[in-house]
């Protein structure tokens, strides 16, 4: 019967279990209210001014799904207030809706406390989700696509439209920020939380005039040096993953140059080489 056919597809997602018992991720996907099963679910939306002072803040409950679309919906009405009508975006809007999804759908779901929250700065957004990488996980295997803490979440969400292709989120969200800001989006992964930051087109160009010359480097090169900073060296392979448009003699190209003008010093032979800080 059709009954039974939906219910044989829910069991398949892992929305149910064969006795009919609701699933965890049946009640994030499906449930009437999921935050009255599972209290810290649900998502925080902060603005703050100049100052670090609290403009507004609202909670945000609901379904997977709906947390996404809300949470956007907030950010777009607060970026609307703050640029006025007509003005283009505060933060590039592809990449706000990939990170968003990225955190519903990879956060820690067993930790108590507080959920998501998207802290939104006059210079940055910082997506904010529970749970560390697993004593497996490096930032480099989160960034190759090889993390899914919640594989039926993500199941539904990419047949939903939600993720277009398994694995390629953080790869297409590190790549995703050119057009609005030169300051490449920045992953930091503590014990118990994994942020986002996403930066303004103004913070992008306060930090070209600013940084000592950054300038005259290409959106590439700045890139690389971002993830160095961050992670304290960089292999070509990374840098590839970061930027998988550009073509891989380029990006070799644009190392030599940065070693060259004394931003990076090579460490290894060709073959075997890492970059790090001079």
């Amino acid at each position: 019967s059709p009954v039974e056919g939906q219910d044989d597809l829910l069991i398949k997602m892992g929305a149910i279990t064969p006795d009919y018992r609701v699933t965890v991720a049946g009640m994030l996907l499906f449930g009437r209210d999921p935050q009255h099963w599972l209290p810290a679910s649900g998502a925080r939306f902060v603005r703050f001014v100049a100052g670090n002072h609290v403009a507004f803040e609202r909670a945000i409950g609901g379904t997977a799904t709906q947390i996404v679309e809300r949470l956007w919906e907030q950010i777009r009405e607060q970026m609307r207030s703050e640029a006025g009508s007509g003005e283009p975006d505060q933060f590039a809007p592809f990449a706000v809706r990939e990170a968003l999804v990225n955190a519903v759908c990879h956060r820690d779901y067993r930790l108590r406390g507080e959920g998501i929250t998207v802290a939104m700065h006059p210079d940055r957004l910082e997506i904010t989700s529970p749970g560390g990488l697993p004593g497996f996980m490096t930032m480099e295997r989160l960034i190759d696509g090889l993390f899914r803490r919640n594989p039926r979440l993500a199941w539904a969400l990419f047949h939903w439209g939600y993720i277009q292709a398994p694995g390629q989120g953080i790869i297409s969200l590190m790549t995703s920020t050119d057009r609005y800001s030169h300051r490449p989006p920045e992953i930091e992964a503590g014990p118990y939380r994994v942020t986002v930051r996403l930066y303004s087109a103004d913070a992008g160009a306060c930090a070209r005039q600013d940084d000592d010359g950054l300038g005259e480097l290409n959106a590439r090169q700045r890139r690389a040096l971002a993830y160095v900073r961050q992670h304290g060296s960089i292999t070509l392979r990374e840098l590839r993953t970061l930027c998988s448009d550009s073509r891989p003699e380029l990006l070799q190209r644009d190392l030599i140059e940065l070693v060259e003008r004394g931003r990076l010093r090579r460490i290894g032979t060709r073959t075997s080489a890492y970059y790090i800080m001079p």
